[in-house]
């Protein structure tokens, strides 16, 4: 009977168990929520994103005043205009279709994806082809893709890093060099690939926490666009998506039913331009057929620059008369061929020559030879600008990790697997310039981190006591108010709240990127909101002596 008493009292204690674990989880979503809602719902208030934004794009508006003439040079048929992206747009507005992507009627091409093109012809059709209307059009629509690029990184960020980083990450991008100068004054499908890039990293992160098909069919849609606009962004966003189903998978969550829905929503989508090359080159050409050209140009034994321009077909006529004798798919063959060869006959050279173009990407730097800074006399100032943030993302990253923050690994496949297929065939200025937000929150980031470690250190050394408000201390819906209030309030990031597993995988991860600075306090403070002045001891005992620490570790 003893036992049998035991027993009961056991399974009611889990049921009780249960139902707290399902209370606090309703109470803290509310909580959460309602507060979001009071914070939008001021009368004078405006999102961070918003105005960032707004002042983005003007910036991009004044600035395109200023250089589009340079898209306008009338030179090799007005070329200049958006090179062969711009080329294959007259044809489609011109009604040849997706075809002549260098002089003259070529034929059809795969040279380019097909999602760009179609847009600029669209734009050809309202202002006229190679016109200052279009350019304006052009620079304009642009600049708009490149200035909304501040709302994926602002939730990017909120939801990895905090609310504090958020809003400096989308101003940074607001201002950012990079994208203000490549979407005011380079006609090319490089800002709408990085807007697609955000939203599709911003989509990733989010699917973790939901198991909604129609999420993941959005997911699948929105990486086929990215696809079709540049297939580079294929080199991350599977894993990207692996990483979510491995996860899913651990908590023992749905994860089959929707991947294969995003699977299926992506193939639906890519499916026709694959069918369009089969039919036309009679072979299977997924997304472009450029890579045995583009590695022909960055491996052919000349290393004075990161590119022999000298061999594209716009600026060699031995090489285009070869293309339009022998067609697009025999024409790549044949260099591909040519830079696989060269590739076996100097290994040594080819790793020594990816390696440069690694250092390139990542600081800017080729060479400091006047003959090169002549052709490239921007050079200087961009290396100390792309080696500045990419050290500040490089930092940011490593205190993400060191932090345990759970988006980590995909900020870090970004990082590592974006670049790689230019590491093997050559580098370009705007190559990284779609992974532009992720380096700018990563660095943003360090630099929050820095200021705050800075005012910890002045805090600690001589701040005086800080009395918090009693609320923070108020019981409520059964003991559990005062923890929900500490972290509702609280500027912390969700991989703060991992730390504490045990509490907090119970409650989710959306309801706690919020707003607020007071944990870092809250965990040094006595029970009556006195903040310590104490140095010394293990971090997680004082952390376990406050009001927050202990609500935590019993849990």
């Amino acid at each position: 009977m003893c036992l049998g008493n035991a027993l009961v009292a056991v399974l009611k204690g889990k049921q009780t168990r249960k139902e707290e674990v399902s209370n606090l989880r309703t109470q803290a979503s509310f909580l959460s929520r309602r507060a979001a809602f009071a914070n939008f719902a001021k009368p004078n208030h405006v999102a961070p994103y918003v105005l960032a934004t707004l002042v983005g794009f003007a910036v991009r508006l004044v600035v395109m005043a200023f250089v589009y003439q340079e898209r306008m040079a009338p030179e090799r048929d007005h070329y200049e205009f958006a090179y062969e992206v711009g080329r294959v747009a007259g044809a489609i507005a011109s009604g040849r279709g997706f075809s002549d992507p260098l002089f003259g009627q070529t034929g059809p091409t795969a040279l380019i994806p097909p999602v760009y093109p179609y847009i600029l012809a669209t734009i050809f059709r309202v202002g006229g082809i190679c016109t200052k209307a279009s350019v304006l059009l052009a620079l304009g629509l642009n600049s708009l893709f490149s200035a909304l690029t501040c709302i994926p990184v602002y939730f990017i960020a909120r939801k990895s890093f905090g609310l504090r980083t958020a809003t400096w990450a989308c101003w940074a991008w607001a201002l950012s060099p990079y994208g203000i100068y490549f979407s005011a004054n380079w006609i090319w499908p490089t800002c709408l690939s990085t807007l697609l890039m955000s939203l599709s990293f911003l989509m990733a992160i989010s699917l973790e926490l939901s198991s909604n098909t129609w999420a993941w069919a959005g997911f699948g849609l929105l990486c086929g666009v990215a696809a079709l606009n540049d297939p580079v962004v294929l080199s991350v966003l599977p894993i990207l998506g692996v990483i979510t189903v491995r996860r899913k998978l651990r908590k023992g969550q749905r994860w089959l039913v929707p991947a294969l829905m995003g699977l299926l929503v992506f193939l639906t989508i890519v499916s026709p331009w694959f069918v369009r090359n089969y039919r036309t080159f009679h072979q299977f050409v997924p997304f472009r057929d450029g890579l045995g050209l583009e590695l022909y140009v960055g491996n052919n034994g000349y290393t004075a620059h990161w590119a022999n321009s000298a061999l594209r077909l716009s600026n060699n006529t031995e090489q285009l008369a070869e293309y339009r004798r022998v067609g697009e798919m025999a024409f790549m063959a044949h260099k591909k061929q040519e830079a696989f060869t060269h590739i076996k006959q100097h290994p040594i050279a080819f790793v020594g020559l990816s390696f440069r173009r690694l250092v390139y990407l990542w600081t800017g730097y080729w060479s400091l030879n006047r003959a090169y800074l002549a052709d490239e006399p921007m050079d200087v100032p961009n290396i100390v600008l792309c080696t500045s943030l990419t050290l500040l993302a490089l930092k940011g990253l490593w205190i993400a990790f060191r932090n345990q923050c759970r988006v980590a690994a995909q900020y870090s496949s970004v990082l590592l697997c974006f670049p790689l297929v230019y590491y093997v065939t050559h580098p370009e200025v705007y190559y990284l310039r779609p992974i532009d937000p992720i380096v700018t929150i990563l660095a943003t980031y360090a630099l929050v981190g820095l200021s705050r470690s800075g005012r910890s250190r002045a805090e600690e050394s001589g701040c005086r006591p800080t009395k918090l408000p009693a609320c923070y201390f108020t019981e409520g819906f059964g003991g559990h108010l005062s923890a929900l209030r500490l972290l509702q309030c609280a500027d912390v990031p969700m991989f703060q709240m991992f730390r504490y597993s045990s509490f907090i995988s119970t409650l989710g991860t959306d309801d706690f990127a919020m707003e607020g600075g007071l944990v870092r306090r809250l965990l040094k403070t006595t029970d009556d909101g006195t903040a310590r002045k104490s140095r010394h001891g293990p971090r997680k005992n004082r952390a376990a002596e406050s009001p927050l620490g202990r609500l935590v570790y019993a849990a």
